[in-house]
């Protein structure tokens, strides 16, 4: 069973805070982490949420559109 999380990224819950609520020890090593997907248009955005959840050490794919983002959602 997965637990599923939602979280405001205004950096009173960033990822690292995301990853201790969720159990995950930043670990990269482990293989039940955390793996995300982002869907985001802006560059600029998804490469910082990417980073940024990268450092917790959570798996994260990005899409830049909706379509993209059904597909790696669902091969994945």
């Amino acid at each position: 069973m997965t637990d599923h999380a939602y979280f405001q990224t205004d950096g009173s819950q960033g990822p690292a805070r995301m990853a201790e609520a969720c159990g995950e020890s930043g670990n990269t090593a482990n293989t039940d982490a955390m793996k995300i997907l982002i869907i985001e248009d802006d560059l600029e955005t998804a490469s910082y949420l990417l980073k940024a959840f990268r450092e917790a050490g959570m798996t994260v794919d990005h899409a830049s559109d909706g379509d993209s983002g059904f597909f790696l959602a669902s091969e994945n």
